[in-house]
């Protein structure tokens, strides 16, 4: 569960290492425990290939940096062709996403009337600023809105060659929060502001609204408690993510789900019922969640990107790629830790929206799906040309059934990556989309911030039938921890680079790191799309017409990187592993043993000198073996027996809990959740497996770098001695350790 496990120092430090292995096999027994994860569990296994810290500037990294008292509460609010407008407190910036140089900026100080109110209600002085929420561009004009110091206000601004003039103010009720710690969303159609907000003090009176058209008010059937996460438009409607307080599952106690909802863009409200308010608002459920006999779902989105072009899995296929959106899901503070990042088809939302409602019958009734006997004909969800025109009955019908019975699934019908541990959780999601590689496929590669001053970089591919992620790199930004609140993917001009924003910093970094890698070995296994090996080097794939680049993605091996590397070395200075015993009836017997776990690598011969010499390799037939072998590192003996006796004294009181609290639930119908209906349900995949207990083996890379631990799993199925055999030998390894280290620029 956790990113890896170092034995470095295990015999000198055996407590913090035995707690760091436990805590991470109880996660995983955890996970297995409440929602079989059959196959997908080696999502929480993943480790980085690369390690790199980011440090002071050069190497094509770039700070915005400003003489303003910390905190300054950044925020990225709008992106502009090359320039991203950030928002801070008291202040927005205009700043060119080329140079990360300063463009101009507009500084807004809260009023003094305002502060003096602020103050007097007992705020503290730090919230009784103006903290800028919404920049919108309008034409020559930028609408900015701010919370001046609990009083929202909006002003436009004409753009200048080189400065912000003023032009008007307005109320910023509905377009604004008034505590900065409110979550909001806000977005400019069509000249108009869509916002999702609260418009009072308290957050009691969630809304999202758009010039004088709101949700219902005080209704919890709209919105319960919601936490708004960000929106977009798509074709005719605007779209909004946000997580809330769950109506339907009451009758369980409360829980939080994510939710999209949508309203047509040209919606004006009802003509008898429903005036003031939107006609075409509904929500459904986002499903983000590992199938199994009882699904473990990630019910907390805290953001999503707009939608884009892209294709979860890589193809060779360029017109695979379809309109779909990415988003990153949390569980809840007081459970176990863990984040997820899902996908989702816009086609799978449009189809959810079509079928059935859910409601109640009345207050003490359970949520269930609406009979199609009783939904108005035609289906309410269609965009009308003019809202005033719809009947009473169907806008009475609209008032009582917001919420659709059917979740939207995510696209594979599980997290594309999942984090357990307790070292960091996901905050933000940038994409690259469709990057075509040097192998012809083509990749949506994500960027992932954390709360911690991490950005992991990942690609997602589809090996023997099933999603595989692949981490390649995990970049530390903020060596102070500090959270992620912005991620922007920038490519033009030959210019590749992210911009990583935290509270206090701005940041440009390079969107791969090639160069690091001085061997062809070490840059095929890194699997980056963006790397590949020419010339003795390894760069950034910038013609298609170098096909003699080297590059393996999907196994992180090729045959010719050992070829160049022989011709490299004399005979006797070819790596290999010590010998592991003297005794010939040892070799023997290891060699009996060793031969039953050898699928999937190939012997290569190379020569040079007229003396032939033979090494092992990963064959590209079954990359999902070497997958398996570089996921885990050695573990002592005694660390692996005190941890199982921790997991499972953890894991009997935590049964017991569970238990007792299966038994004093209601009866199953009274417990109906959102996906009880059987024709809501997702896809859900059984793995009934009868695993033997086989012993682990130990085994080494044929790069003799990094030492690994190798279960008798192949696919999920027992191997045992099923495993196909081959003349190959697998050597094997005693005590070996070496734990690959971080990279500094």
């Amino acid at each position: 569960m956790m990113r890896y496990i170092s034995t470095m120092d295990s015999k000198r430090f055996p407590g913090p290492t035995l707690w760091k292995y436990t805590t991470s096999i109880l996660i995983g027994f955890l996970f297995n425990t409440i929602g079989p994860i059959g196959c997908v569990s080696d999502k929480f296994l993943w480790k980085a290939n690369s390690e790199v810290v980011i440090q002071g500037v050069g190497n094509g990294v770039e700070w915005f940096t400003k003489n303003e008292t910390r905190p300054n509460h950044y925020r990225i609010l709008l992106v502009k062709d090359d320039n991203v407008l950030i928002a801070a407190r008291n202040y927005f910036y205009n700043i060119s996403m080329i140079s990360l140089q300063e463009n101009m900026h507009s500084r807004w100080d809260a009023s003094r009337i305002a502060v003096t109110e602020c103050l007097m209600k007992d705020k503290s002085e730090e919230v009784c600023q103006n903290y800028i929420r919404v920049i919108a561009l309008n034409d020559s004009d930028l609408l900015v809105c701010g919370t001046n110091a609990f009083k929202p206000i909006c002003r436009s601004y004409e753009i200048k060659r080189d400065s912000y003039v003023r032009r008007i103010s307005q109320n910023g009720v509905g377009s604004c929060p008034f505590d900065p710690n409110h979550n909001s969303t806000a977005l400019l159609v069509d000249h108009k502001l869509f916002a999702a907000t609260v418009a009072d003090t308290s957050g009691r009176d969630p809304l999202i609204f758009r010039g004088m058209i709101r949700t219902e008010q005080h209704d919890s059937r709209w919105l319960n408690e919601p936490d708004f996460v960000s929106t977009f438009d798509y074709e005719d409607k605007v779209y909004f993510v946000f997580r809330e307080a769950a109506v339907e599952n009451i009758n369980c106690g409360k829980a939080v789900f994510s939710r999209i909802a949508r309203v047509c863009k040209n919606d004006e409200g009802g003509k008898r019922s429903l005036v003031g308010t939107w006609t075409s608002f509904y929500k459904a459920r986002l499903n983000c969640s590992i199938p199994g006999e009882f699904p473990f779902y990630f019910n907390e989105v805290v953001h999503s990107t707009g939608v884009l072009k892209g294709n979860h899995i890589s193809s060779v296929d360029k017109h695979a790629a379809s309109d779909i959106f990415y988003a990153i899901f949390n569980t809840p503070e007081n459970s176990i830790p863990a984040s997820a990042i899902c996908a989702f088809s816009m086609g799978d939302v449009n189809k959810t929206f079509k079928s059935r409602f859910k409601g109640q019958e009345s207050s003490v009734h359970n949520w269930l799906a609406v009979h199609e006997k009783e939904t108005p004909v035609p289906h309410p969800e269609g965009c009308q040309s003019n809202s005033k025109n719809i009947p009473d009955q169907t806008l009475n019908f609209i008032k009582s059934h917001p919420l659709m019975n059917d979740a939207v699934p995510s696209l594979g019908h599980q997290p594309i990556l999942v984090n357990g541990g307790f070292n960091y959780r996901f905050t933000r999601i940038a994409v690259h989309q469709q990057y075509l590689a040097v192998d012809g496929r083509y990749y949506d590669i994500l960027f992932i911030g954390t709360n911690d001053g991490h950005v992991l970089k990942v690609i997602n591919i589809e090996q023997n039938g099933k999603m595989r992620s692949i981490v390649i790199e995990e970049l530390l930004v903020f060596k102070d921890k500090s959270m992620i609140v912005g991620l922007e993917v920038y490519h033009k001009f030959g210019l590749e680079k992210l911009i990583v924003v935290s509270g206090d910093d701005v940041v440009s970094i390079p969107l791969h790191r090639c160069h690091i890698k001085v061997t062809c070995r070490e840059c095929v296994a890194l699997q980056d799309p963006y790397c590949s090996w020419l010339d003795g080097k390894c760069s950034a794939f910038s013609s298609r017409r170098e096909i003699s680049r080297i590059q393996n993605i999907r196994v992180g091996f090729h045959a010719m990187c050992e070829e160049e590397e022989m011709n490299g070395f004399f005979h006797n200075e070819i790596p290999r592993m010590p010998e592991s015993s003297s005794n010939d009836d040892n070799n023997n017997n290891n060699n009996k043993k060793n031969s039953k776990i050898n699928k999937g690598y190939r012997r290569l011969s190379t020569s040079r000198g007229g003396n032939r010499n033979e090494i092992e390799a990963p064959d590209p037939k079954f990359g999902q073996t070497l997958d398996n072998v570089a996921s885990a590192q050695m573990i002592p003996t005694s660390i692996f027996i005190g941890s199982l006796v921790l997991v499972f004294l953890f894991a009997g009181v935590l049964g017991f809990i569970i238990g007792f609290k299966v038994s004093t639930c209601r009866t199953p119908g009274e417990c109906e959740s959102p996906l009880d209906d059987p024709k809501a349900n997702l896809h859900h995949h059984h793995h009934h497996h009868h695993h033997r207990q086989d012993t682990d083996h130990y085994y080494a890379k044929p790069d003799n770098i990094v030492p690994t631990k190798y279960n008798n799993v192949w696919d999920c199925n027992p191997r045992g001695n099923k495993v196909p055999n081959t003349s190959t030998d697998f050597r094997s390894v005693n005590n070996y350790t070496n734990v690959r280290g971080k990279t500094y620029l």
